[in-house]
């Protein structure tokens, strides 16, 4: 049984993990995008530490009914089990811990957000000023140590 619950967990987790690689491999992902897909992981994760997920509710029934996918399950106490809110917290906390905004540089964070918003036309706003990104494009050079020159004449 506790073979069943800690594959049912890892399945669930997994699963959340994998379609996250997936959504990060695309091309067309900017950085915003990928930080509220991550952040967007991270409360799932918190939630799972106290809502089940599928493949776990599943896996309960069959340990409550000792039989999963019409094989009889026997309980053995040499596998330990994976503590489910620990395990969840966790990935919640390893998650958080590499996200810049989390870091020491969280103002930082922000603010280098805020000025890579400018590159994407998405954020941009109806009435554009010709001068428009200008302060923010020299910051993210800056950080950078890359000249703006060139990028201001084509942005």
């Amino acid at each position: 049984t506790t073979f069943v619950h800690n594959l049912a967990l890892m399945f669930d987790a997994l699963e959340e993990l994998s379609d996250l690689s997936l959504q990060l491999q695309k091309s067309s992902l900017n950085l915003i995008q990928a930080h509220s897909d991550v952040t967007l992981l991270i409360k799932v994760f918190e939630n799972r530490v106290e809502n089940m997920g599928r493949r776990s509710v599943e896996a309960k029934i069959a340990i409550d009914d000792l039989m999963f996918q019409d094989v009889k399950l026997c309980v053995r106490s040499k596998i330990p089990s994976i503590p489910e809110k620990q395990f969840y917290r966790s990935l919640a906390n390893n998650l958080t811990s590499r996200l810049l905004s989390s870091s020491n540089a969280a103002e930082n964070y922000t603010k280098i957000m805020n000025d890579i918003k400018v590159i994407h036309p998405m954020y941009w706003p109806k009435d554009l000023s010709i001068t428009y990104g200008e302060c923010e494009i020299q910051r993210i050079c800056d950080r950078f140590k890359i000249s703006s020159s060139p990028l201001n004449i084509g942005f």
